[in-house]
């Protein structure tokens, strides 16, 4: 499943296809590095969104959807998306990603 707010996995490859050929091209995705977060006016609008929800002591969007989906049921979720995928749902890989990328130090000109 693929989803324009997961962050890609590392070593994924972009060919479109699962098993290329081998004389196929593939390209795979660095893991971005720690200075690679934006400036709030790069922002995507959701992040802006996320962010105008936040409370003291969250350092970035990332706590910020955690807390959010933590009230709507985020548990129950990551029960279900195991049982019928097989597999974790890789929410503290996103949390942390998203805290990286879009930190509200950011809006505070640190």
């Amino acid at each position: 499943m693929r989803c324009v707010f997961l962050p890609p996995r590392k070593g994924v490859v972009m060919a479109g296809r699962r098993n290329p050929s081998p004389a196929a091209p593939t390209a795979t995705i660095e893991p971005p590095t720690a200075s690679s977060g934006l400036p709030f006016a790069r922002w995507p609008k959701w992040a802006k969104f996320v962010a105008s929800q936040r409370i003291a002591g969250e350092p970035g969007v990332g706590d910020t959807v955690k807390r959010l989906a933590t009230a709507a049921g985020g548990e129950q979720f990551k029960t279900i998306f195991k049982f019928m995928t097989g597999h974790a749902c890789r929410c503290e890989d996103r949390r942390a990603d998203w805290n990286r990328r879009f930190a509200y130090a950011r809006l505070m000109g640190h």
